[in-house]
């Protein structure tokens, strides 16, 4: 919307019941040469007259008019959103539903559908673009033993909590996505391996230092770290490839990040621990 239209002032902030004709279920008129008991708070400053006609459930269509309009023009308003409103109203039912379906309900990330989804178009795009993209892959460290002393209920407060970190902690171009259990999938686009050990180590120092009432016991994450076109072609390689560092990081004293070590690399390559590189 335009700065200089009237209504910028009065949308800001405003709720479905600052809407007169969505309050009382019905058309509202107002402003030029009409005083209506009660002034809308969203159309109630225009001088011009207008129109407003409920939808059924996802608001209002208003019409500013330049001079009262006749009352012809206002049957033809209403039928035409009477018309209009069933189709809304059913796109956007289907928009819930495949953000639902695609949402995984406890953390609020997308789930693994998605995830899966998102790895195919990332890769893609990287390979379009001839850029790197990486894949961190990471684990909650002992997760059992949380949910063996507090209960499954505790256990699923630590995930939602780890899952809003990791959000916090990422650009707005990168990605993260509930993998499955306490696993999570984060990938960073136009990101190299040594970039992404930085963010790693960002993300990981920012789980471990998660405060959580009632529970006693540190919550620690361990990361593998893979990238395009350095350690895979494709995605399903990317994820093993990140995956076998996961399990490199879990076999060499967890909550610690570790890059992937491919065959022809040999033991001598760049790999990263607890906050420190090493060389």
């Amino acid at each position: 919307m335009a700065p200089e239209c009237p209504l910028a002032d009065s949308l800001q902030g405003a709720k479905p019941r600052s809407c007169l004709a969505v309050r009382f279920g019905r058309g509202y008129r107002g402003g030029r040469d009409r005083a209506p008991l009660l002034t809308c708070g969203i159309c109630g400053p225009l001088a011009d007259a207008v129109s407003c006609e409920p939808l059924l459930v996802i608001g209002s269509i208003l019409v500013n008019h330049p001079d009262p309009p006749a009352e012809d023009a206002h049957r033809r308003i209403r039928e035409s959103v009477t018309q209009a409103a069933p189709v809304l109203a059913n796109l956007r039912n289907l928009a819930i539903a495949e953000i639902r379906a695609a949402t995984d309900a406890l953390t609020g990330l997308p789930n693994n559908r998605a995830v899966q989804d998102t790895i195919k178009r990332m890769v893609a795009q990287a390979g379009r673009n001839l850029s790197p993209l990486s894949a961190a892959l990471l684990d909650l460290d002992h997760f059992k033993r949380i949910n063996d002393a507090y209960g499954h209920s505790r256990g699923d407060e630590v995930l939602a909590a780890v899952a809003t970190v990791l959000r916090s902690s990422l650009r707005e171009s990168d990605f993260v996505g509930r993998y499955g259990g306490e696993e999570f999938l984060l990938l960073l686009p136009d990101t190299g391996r040594d970039q992404a050990v930085v963010v790693a180590e960002k993300v990981r120092a920012a789980v471990a230092g998660l405060g959580l009432s009632e529970i006693n016991q540190p919550v620690t994450a361990s990361f593998g770290i893979a990238a395009i076109p350095d350690d895979a072609a494709d995605g399903d390689t990317l994820i093993r490839a990140a995956d076998r560092a996961l399990y490199a990081a879990k076999g060499n004293g967890r909550n610690r990040v570790e890059l992937f070590i491919s065959p022809d690399r040999g033991q001598d390559a760049p790999r990263s621990n607890t906050g420190l590189r090493a060389k």
